[in-house]
């Protein structure tokens, strides 16, 4: 199911991956990113390219091994485990990522620390233990240890990003190949909005949460090593502040907890929007025609009120936990100096510095590290268990051969299909639908099946295809099945591949096929022949299109037994007689064919005929019995013509190219989003904070150099100043100074947290708003997986992960400001390599962001491949079960994985570059630092020589964290990017109601003067200077070939589309008014039936705006009512996703019994009863008459004996009115359209 959505990304030709042109050390310093970069900062409209898959990360590779893995849980486990069946698949590589980092890191922490007391030592007055060359060789020491632990950290933590991707890719295609194997019970329980969830937000946790995953062992174990040398070098008075820390660490765990907790409950909350969501893009078309465009978004913003509110809690636990790692090293030196005062110990630089060394250390590695490690943990564990939930649902065995169970009934496995003493349910918890069934096919025989709308022919279809749930019973089934289901499953491709569906092509067959379906005239149609593509659902496409190329889909698989669900329905009678003639009785002759059908006259000359009725299914024998015969001469033979085409004949080739332009993301796009939070005061105040608190920090730093000054090298103050600033005035000013930090820190973490929840409900709300009221072919030249993925990735990346890069980007830029400032300040010799490292960072991070934006998009568009397709798979699972192609579209899954897999492997390799390449150089300008001091013209005082170096050696995690930060950053506003592409949709035109007369209409005339329409500025017209009046109160029947205009003109009384001419209603020209008003007084029950999920008096009256006595009438004027009488909770009954628990006749009457509630003065019905039985369509048109009787009714039929009864037939032809007048005037024209199609 390729999803055509075009941007300029070539895959007809993958490319060898970077990594396999470059060697180890290529791989270890990250030379293989070198070339793309460039690339892609030389050429500002290059488009990248897609590479060939690296083996290792393969989706079909890691999907066997993980679902073999599972199986084996399920089979030999009483508890199944995902995290237990990952562990046995990945843990050994975790394990040995985990044994390269710990020498580096305990190693980096102790010879440091060490190495700067000692560098400290050399400054101190008067001292005799350092000699310069000693000097020297622990400055190196301090240069050599930092290189050597950025080349393992960031080599290190791209594999462990790697292996969390791994874990991504092979739990998706676990999640995707257990979606095709659900029971229907399952199905009915599991949302595609849930779905979508687990794909789109669940499993990337992975890919961030196993890259700090270690730290959870090495960050106590940091703690442990640092605490002893502390201890050692220092005295108790160094544990003091080691204690602290670990104090708040525990509490940072305990945020963790509630962090977690508002984490899951917002996973829940978001499932229900996006399955509200789901609805919504999937049926605009119905939204569009009941104006339920404010409604549903009242809907969707509760939804999303109530998703906020926990995601904010989750925030804010988060921003907590970093504005507290923020500041915990400085209190912790201050207990530790507390202590040393306290115990008299002497107050030196080296004590200060060093300890101030470590605790920074404690703060990146054993703590910030840490902390991210327990939120990921906290994450994970979450999605694991959503995710494992899902696995345990019960599945099915699926095969396209079932075995035979009992050789007395098929002797010597002949092929066919038998049913002995059957009951079936559509799930465990519903009632029964069939009773003590006895069916028989065997092969060479044609069976058909008729009955009511609901009577079960459907469910027996089902029941052979083991989707249903059999109670009672056996049903024996040999042979390969086909199947054509009564909805057409039509996925966004050609017709030729909607046809061919994996299978390779025989072109003589192909050709066969097409013509015994009646397919030759339409691809004349098309331009581009089978080669059109269909779009999404088949939009481009007729009902009747649709049904034909379902069946030419299951006709040309080769198989035994072939089972169509109604294909006749949807086309007129000359095109079912040459499908029944042609393809039915002669091409299916030899195999076993199971019809369901409408079409009475067909059932003359075959094999068997079924009758189901209320859950019992009856055979009559080929000697039609008495009542057979009755019932067929008691229903009118209809004569039919197929519904025409939605976009005429001139489709639309391909879909909208996805923007992936490669323009660093713009200013206005950061302006933008500080409107969303309510406008430039807002956001001034919020950065105003965070600055304090920087500034705040720096000041404390610079006290205490201050203060080290004053305590070491006694240095001459005021007399005055000398008295104030002793040792216990000093600790009060420090004290003052953190309470301070803590309180504006804590505020404005709060502010910051209110600020970007703000921004998320803003452009959410601004994006849902302009979606609703976008055109209708917006919807149908985009891919709903593309709308999806704006309201599911983009949103959650705005939602929590833009907030987060925010916080941090800003305050370690200011954090670097003050830093810079400081150092200067201590050495004026650095103000040159300080300017030049600026230089150098702005010039790295303008070469890069080009290349890391592009990939971004990148991925985010290949993305939205796997959306579309998982959508799709779902709404087309009994065909794909039935022919037997789970592996052909798993590996269509795999495929799209491994696209999306590459494009986020080449990102997550060019961020590690950038980090690596940036630490790189603040080691350099960390040396340049240590050294410089040696060749001062004076002696240096040892507080600014211990700041100084502190500070710098603070810079080689922290500008490479900035940096990483703000390019993620950057990254991320892609998503704003690309929803506020969706704020800036043109909605559809609209007028405002100003004379609009009180009460309109009050008749229903309704007029077409020189209306002329056509779908896109460049294609032809599809109606033609059309012009009729309908007098008010009149029925009108509306019939023509395929692509005559038919469903077009009730598309013009809508105002679906922008058209010329003029279309009035009771005088009043439909253009001067709103679309509100207008669509809320003309009723029209669609082509295609929409049920959401919910209940069904949701479904009915989504909105409460009737009461249940005005319900109940009219489920019974529809015949209904006692099909809902029957459900256990009535009109509080469960409609499943896609109303799939109900059959297509019963969806249609429940569309019927809306436009009934609303009892407009204009109703049209196209095509309102194509899908029920002759009986209920005469119950169904009296009660039309009877409802209906003072309305202006246009009914578009198939079935001539629908519109027999109007007042008027107006038929159309090439987009034209070729005739209209009464049925019995056209029918005395011998010459006309109307007695020819009546003949």
């Amino acid at each position: 199911m390729e999803d055509k959505e075009k941007v300029d990304i070539k895959i007809e030709k993958f490319i060898k991956h970077p990594r396999q042109k470059y060697g180890f050390v290529s791989h270890l310093f990250f030379c293989w990113q070198l070339p793309l970069i460039v690339k892609s900062w030389k050429h500002k409209s290059f488009r990248l390219k897609f590479y060939s898959t690296l083996q290792e990360y393969e989706s079909k590779q890691l999907g066997d091994k993980l679902e073999k893995l599972w199986e084996q849980e399920e089979s030999f486990q009483k508890k199944p485990s995902l995290t237990r069946a990952l562990l046995k698949l990945f843990g050994g590589s975790f394990v040995c990522y985990g044994i390269l980092l710990f020498p580096t890191e305990l190693s980096f922490l102790v010879l440091q620390s060490f190495s700067l007391k000692k560098v400290l030592d050399f400054y101190t007055p008067n001292q005799t233990t350092i000699d310069v060359r000693e000097a020297y060789i622990y400055a190196s020491v301090m240069t050599i240890v930092p290189l050597c632990r950025v080349a393992v950290f960031h080599w290190t933590l791209m594999e462990l990003g790697i292996l969390g991707m791994k874990v991504r890719i092979a739990c998706s295609s676990l999640i995707y190949r257990k979606a095709l194997k659900l029971r229907q019970s399952a199905l009915d329980k599991i949302t595609i909005g849930h779905l979508l969830n687990l794909l789109s937000i669940d499993v990337n946790t992975f890919d961030i949460g196993l890259v700090f995953m270690h730290w959870l062992w090495l960050a106590p174990l940091n703690l442990v090593v640092g605490g002893l040398y502390i201890y050692f070098m220092f005295g108790p008075s160094g544990i003091v502040g080691t204690a602290a820390i670990t104090i708040f660490v525990i509490i940072q765990v305990l945020i963790t907890k509630k962090f977690s907790t508002a984490r899951s409950e917002a996973a829940k909350r978001t499932d229900y929007r996006i399955q509200l969501m789901n609805d919504v893009v999937r049926s605009m078309h119905a939204v569009k025609i009941y104006t339920w465009e404010q409604p549903f978004r009242e809907l969707v913003e509760s939804a999303r009120n109530s998703e906020m509110a926990k995601i904010s809690t989750a925030n804010y636990a988060r921003l907590t936990k970093w504005i507290i790692n923020y500041y915990k090293a400085k209190i912790s030196i201050y207990f530790s100096v507390l202590a040393a005062v306290l115990s008299n110990q002497l107050l030196t630089s080296q004590y200060f510095f060093s300890l101030n060394h470590i605790y920074e250390i404690f703060k990146i590695n054993a703590v910030f590290l840490f902390e991210n490690c327990t939120n990921s943990l906290a994450e994970i564990r979450i999605s694991i268990q959503r995710i494992q939930e899902y696995l345990l649902y019960e599945h099915r065995t699926v095969t396209s051969v079932c075995i035979l169970k009992s050789r007395q009934i098929f002797h010597h496995y002949q092929k066919g299909i038998n049913f002995a003493n059957v009951s079936v349910k559509w799930n465990p918890s519903s009632k029964v639908v069939l009773h003590n069934v006895n069916f028989n096919a065997s092969l060479d025989e044609l069976v058909v099946v008729i009955g009511a709308a609901g009577s079960g022919k459907s469910a027996l279809l089902h029941a052979i295809l083991q989707e249903v749930e059999i109670t009672k019973g056996n049903v024996d089934v040999s042979g390969t099945l086909s199947y054509a289901s009564q909805e057409p499953w039509i996925f966004s491709a050609s017709i030729k591949q909607n046809i061919l569906f994996g299978k390779d092509l025989d072109s003589k067959k192909y050709m066969k096929v097409i013509k015994v379906c009646g397919l030759e005239h339409d691809l004349q149609l098309f331009s581009h022949g089978d080669q059109t593509l269909v779009g999404e659902r088949g939009v481009m496409l007729s009902g009747g299109q649709k049904a034909r190329i379902s069946l030419a889909r299951a006709v040309y698989r080769e198989a035994d037994i072939y089972l169509l669900d109604d294909p006749l329905s949807a086309v007129d009678v000359n095109v079912a007689e040459q499908i029944f003639k042609e393809c039915i009785c002669e091409y299916l002759k030899k195999k076993c064919v199971v019809l369901v059908t409408h079409r009475l006259q067909f059932v003359r000359n075959v094999d068997k005929v079924y009758v189901a009725d209320s859950g019992s299914v009856t055979e009559y024998k080929n000697n039609l019995s008495e009542n057979l015969v009755k019932y067929l001469s008691e229903s009118k033979i209809e004569n039919q013509n197929e519904s025409t085409v939605l976009w005429g004949s001139h489709e639309l080739q391909s879909e909208v190219e996805e923007d992936e332009g490669l323009e660093r993301i713009r200013r206005n796009i950061y302006i933008a989003y500080a409107r969303a939070a309510g406008g430039c005061s807002f956001t001034f105040f919020t950065l105003l904070l965070l600055f304090m608190t920087q500034a705040i920090s720096n000041s404390i730093d610079y006290f205490m150099s201050f203060w080290i000054n004053l305590e070491q090298e006694s240095i001459t103050l005021d007399p005055h100043l000398t008295q104030f600033f002793n040792t216990y005035h000093c600790l009060y000013i420090y004290a003052c100074l953190l309470v301070f930090l803590v309180i504006i820190g804590h505020c404005a973490s709060l502010l910051f947290c209110k600020y970007c929840s703000k921004v998320s409900k803003n452009l959410h709300n601004d994006m849902l708003l302009k979606i609703l009221y976008a055109p209708i072919s917006f919807f149908n030249k985009h891919a709903s997986g593309r709308i999806l993925n704006r309201f599911t990735t983009d949103t959650k990346t705005i939602d929590e992960i833009i907030p987060y890069n925010l916080v941090v980007a800003t305050i370690c830029i200011f954090m670097i400001t003050g830093i810079v400032l400081l150092i200067t300040y201590s050495n004026y010799l650095m103000i040159v390599p300080t300017v030049i490292l600026i230089i150098i960072i702005y010039l790295c991070s303008k070469v890069f962001q080009p290349a890391n934006q592009n990939m971004k998009r990148s991925e985010g568009i290949t993305r939205s491949f796997l959306f579309s397709h998982l959508s799709s798979s779902i709404q087309g699972l009994p065909t794909i079960r039935a022919l037997g192609t789970q592996e052909k579209i798993i590996e269509e899954f795999d495929h799209h994985q491994n696209v999306h897999s590459t494009a986020f492997y080449l990102s997550r390799g060019l961020f590690s570059a950038f980090g690596f390449w940036i630490d790189i150089i603040c080691v350099v300008f960390n040396a340049l630092v240590i050294f410089t001091f040696f060749f001062l013209d004076f002696v240096p005082s040892i507080g600014n020589v211990g700041l100084a170096i502190s500070l710098s050696s603070s810079l080689i995690e922290l500008v490479q964290f900035t940096m990483k930060n703000w390019s993620q950053l950057e990254g991320n506003m892609v998503s704003v990017e690309r929803v506020l592409e969706y704020t800036k949709l043109d909605p559809e035109p609209n007028e405002s109601n100003n004379g609009l007369p009180e009460n309109w209409p009050n008749f229903g005339n309704v007029s077409f003067s020189s209306v002329s329409l056509k779908y896109l500025p460049d294609a032809p017209f599809v109606l033609k200077n059309v012009t009729f009046t309908i007098q008010a109160g009149e029925k009108v029947g509306i019939i023509g070939r395929t692509g005559a205009g038919k469903t077009s003109l009730s598309s013009i009384l809508l105002r679906l589309f922008p058209f010329d001419g003029t279309v009035s209603i009771d005088g009043v020209n439909t253009k001067s008014m709103t679309l509100n008003t207008l669509r809320s007084k003309v009723s029209i029950i669609p082509q295609e039936p929409f049920l959401f999920l919910g209940t069904l008096r949701k479904n009915i009256d989504p909105f409460n705006e009737y009461r249940d006595d005005q319900i109940w009438k009219c489920l019974e004027e529809t015949g209904l009512k006692e099909m809902v009488s029957k459900l256990e909770k009535g009109l509080d009954s469960v409609v499943s996703e896609t109303g799939s628990n109900f059959s297509v006749g019963e969806k249609q009457l429940l569309c019927l019994v809306r436009v009934m509630l609303r009892n407009n003065k204009i109703v049209v019905l196209d095509e309102a009863t194509a899908n029920v039985d002759l009986k209920t369509d005469e119950l169904i048109q009296a009660s039309i008459k009877k409802k209906f009787g003072d309305c202006t009714v246009l009914t578009i039929a198939h079935r001539l004996n629908t519109v027999r009864d109007c007042d008027k037939i107006l038929v159309m032809e090439d987009g034209t009115v070729v005739e209209f007048g009464r049925p019995q005037e056209l029918l005395q024209n011998a010459d006309g359209f109307y007695y020819k199609f009546f003949n």
